[in-house]
């Protein structure tokens, strides 16, 4: 039997089977920056990063519903748009190959190794997991309305943030550290008073 301390014993795939990343589902994805840094603050290696995401989502078959390029990291919306749609070739072609010409003129790697994702469910309601990609810049205090920020929207003419969302939504990862730290939290001060 493994020990708690041995990484084999804690380490799970964090991928589903590759049959759920097929056809026409819709996934929120996440990939960050290598080491977190701040690559996309350069608006050429920006506007050149979402160049490819346009031509790199046509060939997969895969509509960007939602997209923020924020400095470190990237957000999509995504929407397989035919029943070959397969979301984890698209972000693999799509890594491989930025990650090869970022590489060619900076000689630093692109991206972290992996990436989170989120197959949304009949709860997850596209418009919200759109609002909360366009107003990732918001919360990091870069722009005070989501359409003046220059590397987010969808990849279709017409597009007007002026809509306020009809709900709020927040990834499961996020969601779930979030209500872990309010349960460490709220054992802190229970220990604090005595009660339990």
């Amino acid at each position: 039997m493994k020990r708690a301390t041995d990484p084999e014993a804690w380490h799970r795939p964090i991928r589903l089977p590759e049959e759920n990343y097929r056809g026409s589902r819709w996934y929120f994805v996440t990939l960050c920056t290598h080491e977190r840094s701040e690559y996309f603050c350069d608006r050429p290696t920006a506007e050149w990063l979402l160049r490819l995401l346009r031509d790199e989502s046509r060939q997969n078959c895969f509509a960007v519903r939602a997209f923020c390029l924020m400095p470190d990291h990237l957000h999509l919306l995504l929407q397989g748009a035919s029943l070959n749609a397969d979301l984890l070739q698209f972000i693999g072609t799509f890594k491989k190959k930025s990650t090869h010409r970022f590489w060619l003129r900076n000689r630093k790697d692109l991206w972290q190794e992996s990436f989170y994702d989120h197959i949304l469910r009949d709860e997850d309601t596209p418009a919200n997991v759109a609002w909360y990609i366009w107003l990732n810049p918001i919360r990091a205090g870069l722009t005070k309305k989501p359409e003046d920020y220059p590397f987010a929207g969808p990849f279709m003419k017409g597009w007007n943030a002026g809509q306020s969302p009809k709900g709020t939504w927040t990834p499961p990862k996020r969601a779930k550290a979030v209500d872990r730290h309010a349960i460490e939290e709220a054992g802190m001060k229970a220990s604090a008073t005595g009660k339990k």
